[in-house]
């Protein structure tokens, strides 16, 4: 059963315990509202190591209110240029607008056995919101098959399809940049200022014309995993007809955008043997998860 707390940077700060989850985990989902360099590299040196290992990080920002720094897209465009297995979008509504803004801050790891963490609260991915301001965050410990685990799963799987999902490239920043420098001498309006409307056009235009994109390769490993973990829990061994009988469409569901949902699991089952999580019993394709050690059960994620 999932286990719940409550921290606050003084008695906890939420980057160390951000950095502690990081140090278990080999697939990690961020949603934030904002972001800054300063926050991404306190815990780039965690994601790197994910990702040496074959790991998988998605992370959605939002450009609401222009907060997000131009430096925290360059960090995120490093990692993705590095590891194919980091994915990361801007979610933008083009806006200043004040009825609508994009604000999650939702922060969820999951082991290779499928325990998890999931931290929500009121930090960003700044160094001041998961170190130095006033913040609290709840942080919720169990594994993937928890309902709560499974539901911050799926609230980042919709985020993560949000239709207005674009991956910035180095044009948009630097248009992004101008805004951003001159947003930070100006008030905040419901509309943009006209001290930066030829600027707002121009990264308006460059939304218009970069293409719409979601997360849709991260996450699969550990979905095929609590998926494998839910057969393990009827206490038999089974085939790989069988486990596509019983979770391919659910899978197909929460991937909408990949056509080869066959494919991908056959994939992540020699992803899984590979790891020394699954093994293969015989030659009429039987399979059976290899049973954890009691220390890294007792750990999460």
């Amino acid at each position: 059963m999932a286990e719940t707390r409550i921290i606050d940077n003084a008695t906890r700060p939420a980057g160390e315990e951000l950095l502690a989850s990081l140090a278990r985990a080999s697939d990690v989902r961020i949603a934030t509202a904002f972001a800054s360099e300063s926050g991404i590299t306190r815990i780039a040196p965690s994601l790197e190591k994910i990702l040496d290992n074959g790991g998988e990080v998605g992370v959605v920002y939002g450009l609401d209110f222009h907060i997000t720094t131009p430096g925290a897209l360059e960090e995120f465009t490093k990692l993705a240029t590095a590891y194919l297995g980091m994915s990361h979008c801007a979610y933008s509504d083009w806006g200043l607008a004040l009825r609508h803004t994009f604000h999650p801050k939702i922060y969820i790891c999951t082991s290779e056995t499928g325990n998890a963490q999931v931290m929500v609260g009121s930090s960003n991915l700044t160094r001041a919101g998961l170190w130095d301001n006033v913040e609290a965050n709840t942080i919720v410990t169990g594994h993937t098959a928890d309902p709560v685990i499974a539901d911050a799963r799926d609230i980042f799987s919709r985020i993560a399809q949000a239709p207005t999902l674009f991956v910035p490239d180095a044009e948009y920043i630097e248009a992004y940049r101008a805004v951003h420098i001159r947003m930070s001498m100006l008030p905040l309006t419901p509309e943009p200022p006209e001290e930066i409307a030829s600027d707002y056009e121009r990264i308006k235009q460059l939304e218009f014309q970069l293409p719409a994109t979601a997360i849709d390769g991260i996450g699969w490993t550990t979905d095929v995993l609590s998926c494998v973990r839910t057969m393990q829990q009827d206490g038999r061994e089974f085939t790989l007809t069988e486990f596509r009988q019983r979770f391919e469409e659910g899978l197909r569901l929460r991937h909408p955008k990949n056509r080869h949902v066959n494919a991908k699991i056959r994939q992540q089952f020699q992803v899984l043997r590979k790891r020394k999580v699954l093994a293969f019993l015989d030659n009429r394709g039987r399979y059976r998860v290899i049973d954890e050690a009691p220390e890294a059960s007792a750990q999460a994620p």
